[in-house]
């Protein structure tokens, strides 16, 4: 009887339990219906949400990334009205005679702000601003592409975390974002006049521009040979968009210049691989695991989206797209997201790609597999199992509860990585009281090649060995390349006659984030220190 009685009161509360937790659900579908049907509002609280993060993050004295101080001497030097064509800074580079300033268009943007601000605070609130704006922008694209769900496609994407740590680098990807989906917008609308200019100022903006215009070339070949379209309509937006890419090249400050600069950049460093072992972090592989658990959400909707369209494949169902068009637009963006995809898997730096590309084709197909209603028999079982199971209603809980220890731990691990992050004056004391020594272009041989922002930063007299990518000191001299290696990794047999017969440099810089062996080696050939300090050590070469 006692059992029974605990038994009824057991049941009761699961069921008083489950009442409340139906009511909350209730509540948050009407908030989520509120947010689907009031575009204006959504984007409002989208604006708050990023703005309040990016702001939290960018709150640290610190920077993720040292190239920030580059960005900002450019600025800087615009600022002062000089436009940097020639760059002394890096002499034995392919920089020194074909220098190019392909974030040119993000640079002179921030100039204004320059005039009456640091450089540095105005690239961090620059970050604070075009990072949301990006997001909001993507949203706003979710939303003409007729997206369902777009708020929570953007709010996810913006929370990945591998995302979120690219927009806050202060660099010129959010303004690249903005350019590129706004081009997409004009690509699916046939809004064909503004691509190419769009394609004109991508090419001023952002050195990876080639991608609205590869994306322009998949659509046009889709619609050839998928959509059937005649010729000259399937090439015209590849044509426009080629004609403004062109224009930016030539009808730019640095032509001809920038086509030397742009073949080194965008072919021989993005897309042929390396033999090169000391390159940046960005440049090495995505593990597939930490990439999934980056982003989960997009991963699993995407697990079902594909699992849904073989059963229709399978089914011979019908998919309802409002065109051919809208059909191979559709394909397109799925072909660049999983080639994207693939590219993360070999370099993490294309994770700033996959991410939003991968929840805008996923949402893309998910919305017309709802619009061809092949997704009915599957909401109509989770319809049903609502209504009569009241721990459905704790599972939409422990979905939210997901949610918020996801968005936790991405602005936990982001604002851990601002705190032991890049300080503002990285190396000014080192730089400086070098530069106030030694005569005016005199060659440094600074030991981490991306030790250069900061030296050229708080230092622009001086010239340096290696800096911004190593690979642009390969090129002909590939034994002056090997020679470098040697003196990074400390087994060079005669680092003071090297130093000085090939790099013609007459110091070392070493940074606290040096190589143990290349120290031990310095000081078995009696390399004198002439400086010191917590960051740095420099030594005289003998």
């Amino acid at each position: 009887m006692i059992a029974k009685h605990k038994e009824t009161e057991m049941m009761h509360s699961w069921t008083s339990n489950g009442v409340i937790a139906q009511k909350i659900l209730n509540k948050l579908r009407s908030v989520l219906i509120i947010l689907e049907l009031h575009p204006w509002l959504a984007g409002s609280v989208l604006v708050v949400i990023f703005v309040a993060l990016f702001g939290f993050l960018q709150r640290h004295p610190t920077i993720l990334d040292s190239d920030s101080l580059y960005h900002a001497k450019i600025v800087e030097f615009l600022s002062q009205g000089i436009l940097v064509k020639n760059f002394p800074w890096l002499p034995l580079t392919l920089l020194a005679n074909y220098y190019t300033d392909h974030h040119f268009l993000y640079h002179l943007i921030l100039v204004p702000f320059v005039l009456l601000f640091d450089p540095i605070v105005v690239l961090k609130v620059a970050i604070v601003i075009l990072g949301p704006l990006a997001l909001l922008v993507y949203f706003w694209t979710m939303r003409r592409f007729q997206v369902i769900g777009a708020f929570w496609w953007t709010f996810f994407a913006g929370t990945s975390w591998p995302l979120l740590f690219r927009l806050n680098l202060v660099k010129a990807l959010p303004l690249s974002l903005i350019i590129y989906f706004l081009g997409l917008v004009c690509l699916k609308e046939n809004r064909y006049h503004w691509l190419a200019v769009l394609s004109f100022i991508y090419v001023w903006t952002y050195g990876g521009w080639p991608l609205l215009l590869v994306s322009v070339a998949l659509y046009s070949a889709g619609l050839f040979f998928i959509g059937k379209e005649k010729l000259y309509s399937s090439i015209a937006p590849l044509g426009w968009s080629f004609f403004g890419s062109v224009a930016g090249i030539i009808i730019n400050p640095y032509f001809p210049t920038n086509l030397t600069f742009f073949q080194r950049q965008i072919i021989d460093i993005a897309l042929i691989p390396t033999s090169i072992s000391v390159v940046g972090n960005e440049w090495f592989r995505f593990p597939w695991v930490e990439l999934f658990t980056a982003a989960a959400p997009l991963f699993v909707v995407s697990l079902v989206v594909i699992t849904i369209l073989i059963i229709d494949w399978l089914t011979d169902q019908t998919l309802r797209f409002n065109d051919s068009k809208e059909k191979v637009f559709y394909l397109t963006m799925g072909i660049i997201s999983c080639s994207f995809l693939l590219l993360t898997l070999i370099s993490r730096r294309y994770v700033e790609y996959f991410i939003p590309l991968g929840h805008l084709a996923t949402a893309l197909w998910l919305s017309v597999l709802w619009r061809s209603g092949t997704t009915n028999p599957f909401y109509q079982i989770i319809k049903d199992w609502s209504l009569s199971k009241w721990w459905y209603a704790m599972t939409a809980l422990l979905i939210i509860f997901f949610i918020v220890v996801y968005t936790t731990r991405t602005v936990r691990l982001l604002d851990k990585r601002f705190e032991n992050g890049w300080s503002f004056i990285y190396l000014k004391g080192a730089s400086q009281w070098l530069e106030s020594r030694v005569p005016s272009r005199t060659m440094v041989y600074n030991l981490r090649w991306d030790d250069f922002p900061a030296l050229f930063y708080f230092a622009p007299n001086l010239s340096y060995v290696s800096g911004l990518d190593l690979r642009f000191l390969d090129g002909d001299n590939e034994a002056r390349l090997k020679e470098w290696e040697n003196i990074y990794r400390g087994v060079s047999s005669d680092p003071a006659a090297v130093i000085r017969n090939s790099f013609k440099a007459e110091y070392v810089l070493v940074s606290d984030f040096h190589t143990e062996e290349a120290v031990k080696m310095f000081n078995a050939h009696k390399f004198p220190i002439i400086y010191k300090d917590s960051e740095a050590t420099i030594y005289a070469v003998p």
